[in-house]
């Protein structure tokens, strides 16, 4: 699926100027369609499906900006995602705690953003990063066949613990995915191969507390057929840029079994130095640890 019309309320575009100035940046990219709000849900319901038939798209298309409850009971009926606004000083109404994200103004809004929010209200996986040779996305419940296929192959679980069983994996997942990538906007993704879309591995970011302190833990899996061709180095390296671009945390951490020379050897060649040794769950790991250089553009 992807959004081709963003609707919005032309009362919040009246007001507020940075709102209308995006507006008019991206009429060229996307269409754009201001809807005035109306008191009465059905009325307000067909103004929406008239705009959107006008503009000849359909309502799964449509991201929607918007900031009064009606909005939102006509947009929800439609089934349309949403970008419900609160001004700073305004009571939220009940509903939005069910929206992604609610915003208090409009000086960030980008286009990344909006697709973002409007894959978060249709659960599809993000995308988290390119690379040379692969795409790092978010798993999906439609991946779950080929993540067993993953983790059947020779060595795959010597040193990291097997997938449960498939109804226990299934709830494990859609736990995950609701609850992890939806609250944090980070956890284990996807390795796919960007030519091909084929699942070649898992990477991606854990917390994990230590003593006193939660710090970023990241861990990494590249299936047999495809390792010492170099993918292990390239996703890591564009994993810990993106951490120092992106995630808050001093310093990344990777927790390794003595016995994982090769695991070793790479993180050391990403540039952690080892930091003594652990216990996880009863099993005694090695501690790498890398420290952060944030980067000008972290958000």
């Amino acid at each position: 699926m992807q959004w081709k019309a963003l609707l919005y309320s032309k009362k919040i575009a009246d007001k507020e100027k940075e709102l209308s100035l995006f507006l008019r940046e991206i009429q060229q990219e996307i269409r754009c369609i201001g809807i005035y709000p109306d008191n009465d849900l059905d009325n307000l319901k067909r103004q929406i499906e008239a705009e959107i038939e006008k503009a000849k798209v359909v309502v799964e298309d449509c991201l929607y900006i918007l900031e009064e409850k009606e909005e939102w009971d006509a947009s929800q009926a439609l089934g349309m995602a949403v970008l419900p606004f609160v001004p700073e000083g305004k009571k939220q109404p009940d509903c939005f705690s069910d929206a992604w994200i609610v915003v208090e103004g409009f000086e960030d809004l980008d286009m990344d953003f909006l697709q973002k929010t409007y894959e978060r209200a249709h659960n599809l996986p993000w995308t988290i990063l390119k690379t040379k040779r692969c795409v790092i996305r978010e798993f999906s419940m439609e991946d779950l066949p080929a993540l067993y296929e993953l983790y059947a192959q020779p060595s795959v679980t010597e040193f990291m613990e097997p997938l449960f069983d498939w109804e226990k994996e299934q709830e494990y997942e859609e736990a995950y995915i609701s609850n992890v990538y939806r609250y944090y906007g980070y956890g284990m993704w996807l390795v796919c191969k960007r030519d091909s879309g084929q699942i070649i591995g898992r990477a991606g970011f854990e917390y994990r507390e230590y003593e006193d302190e939660t710090e970023l833990e990241m861990g990494y899996l590249i299936a047999p057929e495809e390792q010492r061709k170099g993918y292990a180095t390239e996703v890591c390296r564009a994993l810990i840029d993106y951490a120092e671009k992106n995630l808050d945390f001093p310093s990344i951490n990777c927790l390794i079994q003595k016995e994982n020379k090769a695991s070793i050897h790479l993180a050391e060649g990403l540039g952690f130095e080892f930091a003594g040794e652990t216990d996880i769950s009863g099993k005694p790991m090695l501690r790498y640890t890398k420290y952060c250089f944030f980067k000008t553009n972290k958000i």
